[in-house]
């Protein structure tokens, strides 16, 4: 309760799900939270027409405001833990916000882990977790990268198959040294029927390598998320040839 309760009292953030409270009803616990009008990011990944290449950069620029807020601007800071599309929603306007802190730790002042058991969901959790038992902030950016790699491709963290989406990416993108070129990577269905490159493939594609520096096996040469929002910042400027980025747009 300490860790949901932070964006309530004294620490509002626009991209984090407000609690306004909860109800004891018998053995019925009841957290209750803002109403987010546009539904779950999950339902959009793959739905081109309703999430275009200019609103994938947007929501993916709003969870990682969210998570610079937790890693750099609280104090201590906050490993989050389960961070994946369905705990990502959209509010009336169509900003992304963070949800759901039920497996979030407050990482004591002066470490720079918190020793748990392991837990998140399959496809988004950093694989030192089953080795060293620590959850970090460079877990929570390794679960970021796999979902900007959806936001990317329109595929699914795991869809069934033998190989997950981090393997996936990296093989078809060579690991981001002179392999393929990441637009390989990006499907039919988010470049357009005909398959003919269209307007935003190269931001997918800026998109889709940010997510595989994120996911990097060793948590040391991942980036922090105040750089990974620095860099998706950049690609909205560089589109657009801006020296600073504003507000979302409308859903």
């Amino acid at each position: 309760m300490e860790v949901l309760s932070c964006n309530r009292i004294g620490w509002p953030h626009p991209n984090l799900v407000t609690l306004y409270g909860w109800c004891l009803d018998g053995q019925e616990k009841i957290l209750v939270y803002e109403y987010m009008e546009g539904g779950s990011l999950e339902d959009f990944i793959s739905d081109r027409t309703r999430l275009s290449w200019r609103r994938r950069v947007d929501v993916a620029i709003d969870i990682a405001r969210a998570l610079v807020f937790l890693h750099h601007e609280c104090y201590p800071a906050i490993v989050h833990r389960d961070v994946k599309a369905s705990n990502v929603l959209l509010d009336k306007n169509g900003k992304a916000r963070v949800t759901d802190f039920g497996l979030a730790r407050i990482v004591d002042v002066g470490d720079s882990h918190v020793s748990t058991m392991v837990a998140g969901t399959v496809g988004y959790v950093a694989p030192e977790y089953g080795q060293t038992w620590q959850a970090t902030t460079k877990g929570d950016v390794y679960s970021y990268g796999v979902l900007v790699m959806e936001l990317a491709t329109g595929r699914r963290a795991v869809d069934g198959g033998e190989e997950c989406l981090v393997e996936w990416a990296r093989r078809v993108v060579g690991n981001g040294r002179g392999g393929v070129s990441s637009r390989a990577a990006i499907p039919v269905a988010i470049m357009g029927g005909s398959g003919f490159l269209i307007e935003g493939t190269e931001e997918m594609s800026e998109l889709l390598n940010i997510g595989i520096k994120c996911t990097t096996e060793s948590p040391q040469f991942r980036p922090n998320m105040k750089e990974v929002l620095a860099m998706l910042i950049k690609i909205i400027c560089t589109r657009q040839g801006e020296l600073n980025y504003g507000a979302s747009p409308q859903f």
